[in-house]
């Protein structure tokens, strides 16, 4: 039996097949005590839970016979137990909830993207995504701010395993899907700048800076700013300067040819200019470098 809460509630039984909850109360019942499986849940917040202020003539009975149902409809192994002081769910292996989290706090001891997928595809969409009730909204809360860390310590990993790309563009999405939150910012800066591409990062942070401002009045915390200041500094590293003098006139007739090597050297590798002696290469990639130069404010070729 799985009990799925990272999503619409659900109740999945030993062959595959959903269990029919019979009422919004039965599923607010497998919230409350799965939510906080394995551990005790007295009456009365199992009480509050299910009737909030609207509450039943004999609350102690109408809690026994919820019980009682949800106990029928998930089976002779329902591991739903009566314990002193209340009620609980004695299995927690079979929470979704559980094993995420387990696998963020494995996540959260070392770099280890294969827990961090794991853990993200048992989500399916927003927690107990069918119940309104205001007392479940931190708990929501909580687990939204878990899948947000798990998704951005599986950009973290795509970075540290040199898959830049694939970090850049996870955290891109990230950042859409949590807008003004800094550490998918910061995580596609720093995989930007890791593969070469310094003034994209650059630009994210410009970008999120003005954002920023624009819609809530705020300035970027010092952490982001930190890492805007060590991709700057890496950027600009006099130590790495190797360019040659500009060249003291300009180039005619070359400006489709400069542009596209400007546009090439923005990519991470290795550009390699072909050609008879004497047509020009020498002066035109140093054209190009400058040019690349004066948009990040020092050359980041070697």
């Amino acid at each position: 039996m799985q009990i799925r809460l990272l999503g619409p509630v659900e109740v999945i039984d030993d062959n595959g097949a959903p269990v029919p909850l019979a009422s919004v109360r039965q599923r607010l019942l497998v919230a409350g005590l799965c939510l906080r499986a394995g551990e005790v849940i007295s009456p009365d917040a199992l009480v509050e839970l299910l009737w909030g202020d609207a509450l039943p003539a004999d609350p102690t009975a109408a809690l026994q016979s919820q019980v009682s149902r949800l106990r029928r409809r998930l089976g002779p192994d329902a591991p739903i137990t009566t314990v002193p002081g209340g009620y609980s769910f004695a299995n927690p292996d079979m929470v979704d909830v559980v094993c995420f989290r387990r696998l963020l706090k494995q996540a959260r001891s070392r770099t280890d993207l294969a827990a961090v997928e794991e853990a993200l595809a048992l989500w399916r969409g927003r927690p107990l995504a069918d119940l309104d009730c205001p007392q479940l909204e931190p708990a929501i809360s909580a687990l939204e701010d878990d899948r947000a860390d798990a998704a951005e310590r599986g950009v973290a990993a795509l970075t540290e395993a040199g898959r830049y790309a694939e970090a850049a563009a996870a955290a891109e999405e990230l950042a859409r899907v949590l807008p003004f939150r800094e550490r998918p910012v910061t995580l596609r800066m720093d995989a930007l700048a890791k593969s070469g591409r310094h003034r994209d990062a650059l630009a994210v942070y410009e970008s999120f800076r003005r954002e920023l401002a624009d819609e809530l009045g705020l300035d970027p915390s010092a952490v982001l700013r930190d890492a805007h200041r060590r991709i700057l500094e890496s950027a600009t590293d006099p130590t790495r300067r190797r360019l040659p003098a500009p060249p003291s006139t300009s180039l005619v007739g070359r400006q489709e040819a400069l542009a596209a090597l400007v546009a090439r050297l923005d990519q991470p590798g290795l550009v390699t200019l072909t050609g008879p002696g004497g047509v020009g290469k020498t002066r035109l990639a140093v054209h190009a470098m400058h040019e690349v130069e004066s948009e990040l404010g020092a050359a980041r070729f070697e």
